[in-house]
């Protein structure tokens, strides 16, 4: 049985937020200083989408129609107006109706779950391999910050999995948003696979790059 539509504040942004994966965020619009005040207030959270058509600022953009709620995890004052906060990624949704008769957008919107498959086998062999290339990405990465770690091991659970190498694997925002969208935990596996054997650093400057990118998940 569906479970009921529900309404939830939007935020258009130009990024995609993915299950599980954290985020900073400026707030200084009213708007938004408002939203986060009524969220922090309430406990809930807020939807984040990625803009198809418009801008961050001003009126409210067109967004893609499926997002990620984001929970508020931390929240700090810099100076009036403005806020520096954190989220981190909750359950995907997908907007079944926009509601924008006022300043802040809003969306009836339905959870989007991952569709169980029916090879158990050719999932559990694609989640091994994108955990092996996945590590072996990162340890390239982690090789040129320094820092004292001696192994890395990803999450065994093909969905967690597929979600924590999505935030961490280079991408165009229609690429990751594709990634969000697929309900298909296969297709989303080979898919980053792919993209994280093609993104080994070829050069110092793809290598830095790369490093402040790890720098900053693990910071989170």
């Amino acid at each position: 049985m569906a479970e009921p539509l529900e309404e939830i504040p939007l935020f258009p942004l130009q990024a995609v937020l993915f299950p599980l994966a954290p985020l900073d965020l400026h707030i200084f619009e009213p708007r938004y200083l408002q939203m986060i005040s009524r969220c922090r207030e309430e406990g809930s959270d807020f939807g984040i989408v990625l803009i198809r058509r418009g801008a961050e600022v001003g009126e409210p953009a067109e967004p893609h129609l499926v997002g990620t709620r984001a929970g508020l995890e931390s929240v700090r004052q810099d100076s009036p107006g403005r806020l520096n906060i954190r989220v981190r990624g909750g359950r995907r949704f997908r907007i079944r109706r926009l509601l924008d008769d006022g300043p802040l957008l809003r969306g009836l919107v339905e959870p989007l779950d991952d569709i169980p498959g029916e090879d158990d086998l050719r999932l559990a062999a694609l989640a091994s391999r994108a955990r092996e290339v996945g590590e072996s990405y990162i340890s390239q990465l982690f090789a040129g910050l320094e820092l004292n770690i001696t192994q890395v091991r990803l999450h065994h659970d093909p969905i967690v999995l597929s979600f924590l190498l999505a935030a961490l694997t280079p991408a165009e925002d229609l690429v990751r948003q594709r990634m969000l969208e697929t309900t298909d935990t296969a297709d989303r596996l080979v898919e980053l696979t792919r993209r994280l054997e093609e993104a080994a650093p070829k050069s110092q400057t793809e290598r830095l790059r790369a490093e402040e990118a790890l720098a900053r998940q693990i910071k989170n």
